[in-house]
């Protein structure tokens, strides 16, 4: 049977064919290429919100991604991108701007493009998780039919433009460090970041 978490801090993918974790072994933040739906669970190693989410986190992996049309991922830390080991599980954290956890985060990939991010910080049971997941490409499409576009005159951005991610990662680092406050926003125009 799977351990429930892998002991080093890093990025890892579930494999649903032996149900096992695979450490991902790259240069910069992790992102999926591969067309699909993912639930990717950002966990910090000293966080007691994290230790009490584990067990429905488990049972998701171990009960429903097996069945589903779904990836799992695991991006693990000691705590935030700060306090980190390993360098791709950092910049994911930062990449994804994750300064809370428990954290689930759903992603689209479409035309090996990430096209969808959605968060949501803790859940109370697997079925809350489950639906949270498989409803996120009926929220995204409602999203692009009803969003206005709003222009935020005078905000600096820092725009996402095709998927040199570790480029993307260096420019949040030195932004957070100065001090900045970074927000993602995305919506039929593509992911950017504001930069306040």
């Amino acid at each position: 049977m799977l351990s429930k978490f892998p002991s080093d801090d890093g990025v890892y993918v579930f494999d649903k064919q032996t149900l096992s974790w695979q450490r991902v072994q790259i240069d910069g933040p992790w992102v999926p290429r591969d067309d699909g739906l993912y639930a990717v669970y950002f966990r910090n190693r000293r966080c007691p919100g994290c230790k009490a989410f584990d067990k429905v986190w488990h049972r998701f992996v171990m009960e429903r991604v097996p069945r589903l049309n779904v990836g799992a991922a695991l991006v693990q830390c000691n705590s935030f991108f700060y306090d980190c080991n390993d360098k791709c599980a950092s910049d994911t954290f930062l990449l994804f701007l994750v300064n809370a956890s428990p954290q689930v985060l759903v992603l689209i990939v479409e035309e090996g493009e990430l096209v969808y991010v959605e968060r949501h910080i803790g859940f109370a049971d697997l079925d809350d998780l489950t639906s949270f997941v498989l409803d996120a490409p009926k929220r995204r499409e409602e999203l692009l039919k009803t969003q206005q576009e709003v222009k935020e005159s005078g905000v600096e951005e820092l725009t996402v433009e095709g998927s040199d991610w570790k480029e993307i990662v260096e420019k949040l680092r030195k932004l957070i460090l100065e001090g900045r406050n970074v927000r993602e926003i995305c919506d039929e125009e593509g992911c950017r970041y504001v930069i306040e």
